[in-house]
């Protein structure tokens, strides 16, 4: 992989994505960057290949013969590369890593945990006892448990109990001054539908994990 050294990676993607969508304006949104910033790494890649991948035209960039002798091997290439790194990304789908508060994981998740391995012998449960904010997406926890409204930008819930919070005030019955739910949750939705069957999953995305 000596030739490898003489280019640089990105300089690749900015061809590759450039080539693959036909615009450097849809290049620049899929790798994240500006058009510009596509055209200074396509005009260094050919400097340091020495060939000329596109002709400009004022309707954009055009493959050169060279080009498209050397797209087709870049597109596997990176499709390669994408599949790996979704491999090495993918989490072990045995095993349910629940983030929860420690009081409410000791007095209402611990006796239900032989019911739900009675049920689900194939999945063997973690329990990251934490009032921190959990990131789904980022940490490896699946399922988080907190207290609140349910409505978190970029997840689904599943209320599992509703919660009411007493004033307390002498010689008066109180009364609620407040309604909360308990939610779970989670990035994994083929994990949430075992858990809640006939209930709609969770979406793979970040939580705020609010408690």
């Amino acid at each position: 992989m000596k030739d490898l050294n003489v280019v640089h990676l990105n300089g690749l993607r900015a061809v590759e994505a450039t080539g693959r969508l036909g615009s450097l304006k849809a290049a620049a949104n899929e790798l994240g960057v500006t058009i510009g910033a596509v055209s200074q790494q396509i005009i260094k890649t050919e400097q340091q290949l020495g060939r000329v991948l596109f002709d400009r035209s004022p309707r954009g960039l055009v493959l050169t013969p060279a080009g498209e002798s050397l797209m087709p091997r870049l597109n596997g290439g990176f499709e390669m590369l994408d599949q790996a790194v979704a491999s090495a990304r993918r989490r072990d789908e045995s095993v349910l890593t629940i983030s929860v508060a420690p009081v409410f994981a000791a007095r209402w998740l611990v006796s239900r945990l032989d019911r739900f391995a009675l049920a689900h012998p194939d999945i063997s449960l973690r329990i990251d006892a934490t009032t921190r904010l959990a990131n789904l997406e980022t940490s490896d926890v699946d399922l988080g448990i907190r207290v609140g409204l349910g409505q978190w930008p970029g997840v689904r819930a599943e209320p599992l109990l509703a919660q009411e919070v007493f004033p307390s005030a002498p010689r008066r019955s109180p009364k609620p001054c407040a309604s909360l739910q308990i939610f779970c949750s989670a990035r994994r939705s083929s994990m949430v539908d075992r858990c809640f069957p006939g209930r709609p999953g969770c979406a793979r995305s970040a939580c705020p994990a609010r408690r």
